[in-house]
């Protein structure tokens, strides 16, 4: 004898646990949980099989309550009833009086071998199957739906969330959620003209001869300003290199003015760029502050190498402007990059992105001469991702404390939002609109407990009864022929909306 157990396993598992089974003689032994319980036609269809394949099965239930069970489908006699309130919750009277019905009635005995059908047997078959397929489908096919309205008021709360690397798991105190961090770094070379310009040039230099007509010796310390006047334009001035001394002057009777002036020689240069500078020889200049009276200048040799021309310069502006470019470009692109790693479910506040310049390389300088500037930069851009499920729920937990006794959210009709972020210290700060609506606290179960197998006019009775709803309907769908709620819980929904 071979025994094997169904606890979960439905008709054709079971099936095919015996076909495994090589002994000829099975005991099943049955759980009140068991799914067969719910058609007494899978155990025909099991013993029918069983039969098939060459082997011999009994039932055995461990549960008290199927005892009764076992002479009716093993080929006994049911000796004595079972009271239906001894039942499990899960059976209900319905269903034992449809087993009890079933197990009252006569069963022939025959030899398989030797079967002779006459009309009195063929009519009790016949009574049998429609009295079984009636109660089959009176137990099975009602269906009904009831709708319960309640009155609801709306709930909105903004509540600060840390969002976290640092934790695994929600909590409520302090509201924290899970949150990990997603980076990307980019590349990027961009070029812009310079918009700087100066002079630049090499200013004229030469020697001049000075000349004292006054009786004292004077000296000139360097960096006295030697000038040449010109029509309709400003002095060219030009910077002696070095201390002077120019003696006084020397009687000369043969002379016109009755004397020799002193002189002495000194180089000098001038005091800006360009080649107007470049005066030719025997040019006069002044000196210093000195009357042209008593002292002038002149140049025995033309002056030299005075240039100028204007070029463009890299400034300031240009590399602050050049940055500020390349840095909005490769944002823009880690942003999108950013976004694309964020996988269903999980959630980034663009707002709350960090980047930080990596590398910045500029191949000129403010004030290089050159017509543009070349900037290479590396910037890697962070953020933290958390789930809007963890969010969601947490919101949903914390608005519950706002809920008062009697009370509760209605679940399908709540709504969170980010409204800002913060990052600070590894951190996100999210703030958070959470709303919801506050409804009467129903239990479901409990009312389809009630309402099962009731009659539809006593169903009524119970739902006008109920004093947390405003309002309610009852539809019914199926074989509704008898004026019953559906026997199985299965077939029964119960619902609540909001109003």
């Amino acid at each position: 004898m071979y025994r094997i157990s169904s606890e979960s396993d439905g008709l054709w598992q079971t099936i095919e646990r015996i076909k495994k089974v090589e002994d000829t003689e099975i005991e099943l032994v049955v759980s009140g949980s068991s799914p067969l319980l719910e058609n007494l036609l899978a155990f025909k269809i099991l013993k029918a099989r069983a039969g098939q394949l060459g082997k011999n099965l009994r039932f055995l239930f461990d549960d008290s309550n199927y005892a009764y069970l076992e002479e009716l489908l093993n080929g006994g006699q049911v000796r004595s009833p079972v009271d239906s309130s001894n039942l499990p919750h899960t059976v209900s009277a319905e269903k034992f009086r449809l087993f009890g019905f079933l197990s009252s009635l006569p069963r022939p005995h025959f030899n398989f071998r030797r079967l002779s059908f006459g009309p009195t047997l063929l009519l009790l078959l016949v009574i049998i199957l429609i009295t079984a397929g009636a109660v089959f489908v009176f137990y099975f096919s009602p269906h009904a739906k009831v709708t319960l309205t309640v009155d609801s008021e709306p709930l909105v709360k903004v509540i600060d969330i840390e969002a976290s690397p640092n934790i695994t798991t929600v909590t409520k105190d302090p509201p924290s959620v899970p949150a990990f961090e997603i980076t990307a770094e980019a590349k990027q070379s961009e070029s812009t003209p310079s918009s700087g310009q100066k002079e630049i040039g090499n200013k004229a230099v030469g020697r001049v001869t000075i000349y004292n007509k006054t009786t004292a010796d004077v000296t000139f310390p360097a960096g006295t300003t030697v000038s040449k006047s010109q029509i309709n334009a400003d002095n060219l001035n030009f910077i002696t290199k070095s201390d002077v001394t120019v003696p006084a002057r020397t009687a000369d009777p043969a002379a016109q003015s009755g004397y020799d002036p002193g002189t002495a020689g000194v180089d000098v240069v001038a005091g800006s760029l360009g080649d107007e500078y470049n005066v030719s020889s025997g040019s006069i200049f002044s000196v210093g502050t000195k009357a042209t009276s008593d002292f002038v200048a002149s140049n025995q040799d033309s002056f030299g190498g005075g240039s100028r021309q204007e070029v463009k310069v890299v400034t300031a502006t240009d590399a602050a402007g050049l940055l500020n470019s390349l840095e909005t470009a490769l944002q823009s692109g880690l942003k999108k990059t950013l976004l694309d790693k964020v996988i269903s479910g999980q959630t980034i506040n663009e707002d709350s992105i960090n980047y930080e310049v990596v590398s910045k390389n500029y191949d000129k300088n403010p004030g290089d001469q050159a017509d543009s500037l070349t900037l290479n930069l590396d910037l890697k851009a962070s953020v933290l991702a958390f789930s809007q499920n963890d969010l969601n729920s947490l919101v949903g937990q914390l608005l519950s404390n706002y809920v008062p006794d009697g009370y509760e959210l209605f679940g399908k009709d709540q709504n969170v939002q980010v409204q800002s972020s913060q990052y600070a210290g590894g951190v996100l700060t999210v703030t958070a609109r959470g709303t919801g609506f506050v409804v009467p606290k129903i239990d479901q179960n409990e009312i389809k407990r009630e309402l099962i197998s009731q009659r539809v006019s006593r169903a009524n009775e119970i739902l006008t009864s109920l004093g947390k709803i405003s309002s309610y309907s009852l539809s019914r769908s199926g074989l509704n022929l008898l004026p019953f709620m559906p026997f199985r819980a299965k077939n029964l929904e119960v619902v609540v909306i909001r109003k």
